[in-house]
């Protein structure tokens, strides 16, 4: 796993929370749903629905709060690793990238440098000087990651 793929798992994993999130509310909103149809009247098949739905939304719940936890223990440790980097350019930019999700161009514009250079030059170096400064990193990785052939 490269210095890049350990640090874009913070992005991933926001988005998979994220997705969690709104598949819970999705099956919350579709026991309402059937729940709000059923006023009045009763049937086993759309109790179950109900129920299915309600288990799908609790089970999802208790995934998520692991899910989250292991995100919140990740980003503080990134961070500090980030953060302790020797060279400030370098953990700006990491920082700014990988936690605050700031695009190339809002990362130019803050430093002032061309887009390019920061994306291909200044990243490079700041990724390099991370994999030097944590060679372990790999290990502390809450994903595992397929090595790319």
């Amino acid at each position: 796993m490269t210095a890049k793929e350990y640090l874009e798992q913070l992005p991933d994993m926001r988005i998979r929370i994220k997705a969690f999130q709104q598949k819970i509310c999705e099956y919350k909103a579709r026991a309402s749903d059937t729940s709000a149809k059923l006023t009045g009247q009763h049937s086993e098949n759309s109790s179950g629905k109900i129920e299915r739905n309600v288990d799908k939304a609790i089970d999802m719940e208790a995934e998520l709060k692991a899910m989250i936890a292991e995100f919140e223990a990740f980003e503080l440790r990134a961070e500090q690793q980030i953060g302790r980097l020797p060279t400030g350019m370098y953990s700006g930019l990491l920082f700014n990238r990988y936690i605050n999700g700031m695009t190339w161009e809002e990362i130019a514009e803050e430093i002032d440098k061309g887009v390019e250079y920061v994306r291909k030059e200044l990243h490079s170096k700041a990724l390099a000087e991370f994999s030097l400064c944590y060679p372990d990193y790999p290990r502390l990785s809450p994903c595992i990651l397929p090595k790319k052939e």
